[in-house]
């Protein structure tokens, strides 16, 4: 979970291929990219957007994620 902008609002405000270094809940940093149409948060590509949960909102990934 990210203090920030959610992932596809990265892909509307940022130029294809721009790279971000969004914080962490846990103080952590994500590296989100955009290029060749896709998504990535540290790597993973982003399958699914803007999915409604109980306590926002959610984007799928290809990938677990771990803490560094």
């Amino acid at each position: 979970m990210c203090k920030t902008n959610h992932t596809a609002h990265y892909r509307k405000r940022k130029p294809c291929n721009a790279a971000v270094n969004p914080t962490t809940v846990q103080g952590g940093r994500l590296t989100v990219a955009t290029g060749g149409g896709n998504v990535t948060v540290n790597g993973a590509r982003v399958t699914a957007t803007d999915i409604a949960a109980s306590n926002g909102v959610i984007h799928v990934i290809d990938t677990v994620v771990m803490p560094r």
